[in-house]
């Protein structure tokens, strides 16, 4: 299921197999296949940014995996929480590339940048 908001540009959330909360996967491939192995689930205000969340098969909570804008270096940022397989809590992997692989459990608040 796919929540109010959600999924909103160029294949954002396509071939996605999980649940999707209110406001999320908002960027360019934005959750690509999603839970397309395992069924999984993502909070509100999640995974935003290009690729954010993309291959996900972890659970995210609410208002993680956020890589809006630049980098550090003032690139564009990359994807937060690509290829993730694990638990991420809320508000968490705020900054670009943050999270990636992950494989284990991130809490509440973590891996937010400086």
């Amino acid at each position: 299921s796919i929540g109010n908001g959600s999924c909103l540009e160029f294949e954002a959330c396509h071939e996605n197999g999980g649940k999707i909360g209110d406001e999320s996967c908002i960027g360019k491939v934005a959750c690509y296949a999603n839970g397309f192995v395992i069924a999984n689930e993502i909070g509100k205000g999640s995974c935003l940014g290009p690729s954010a969340c993309e291959n996900n098969e972890g659970n995210v909570g609410d208002g993680s995996c956020i890589s809006e804008g630049k980098d550090s270096d003032g690139g564009d940022a990359e994807a937060a929480c690509y290829n993730n397989t694990g638990v991420i809590e809320d508000g968490s992997c705020l900054e670009s590339d943050a999270c990636s692989d992950n494989k284990g459990h991130i809490g509440t608040g973590s891996c937010i940048g400086e």
